[in-house]
């Protein structure tokens, strides 16, 4: 009886134990906070419906909604305390990169575009 009873207990605390490392790491409730990766959630923001005319418009020191006016809502890729990174892509992998300073547009970069 004594060993069944310490048996017992030895299956609870190791049922206890797995279930804390798992909610503590995080891998039990890993796909309800976060249910895609970053890489898939840039692909749901592709688009169809710029060209080398819009990034042509897009001039330095423009805002943010500036820039989202001509080419819609993009996909901010990267952050720094100075800077903002955004992404523009087409169906056909063509795509528009910026940075933005202080909300102003400092660079951009067109890969594919007609």
């Amino acid at each position: 009886m004594l060993r069944n009873d310490l048996n017992n207990y030895i299956r609870l605390f190791l049922i206890s134990f797995a279930l804390g490392v798992g909610i503590g790491s995080g891998s039990i409730s890993r796909n309800i906070s976060d249910p895609k990766p970053p890489e898939a959630s840039i692909q749901s923001n592709v688009t169809n419906n710029f060209s080398l005319a819009e990034y042509q418009r897009l001039n330095l020191d423009m805002s943010v909604a500036e820039v989202e006016a001509i080419l819609g809502r993009g996909t901010e890729i990267e952050r720094t305390k100075a800077t903002a990174h955004f992404v523009w892509i087409n169906l056909d992998t063509s795509e528009i990169r910026v940075e933005f300073q202080a909300g102003k547009l400092k660079s951009k970069k067109q890969f594919g575009l007609k």
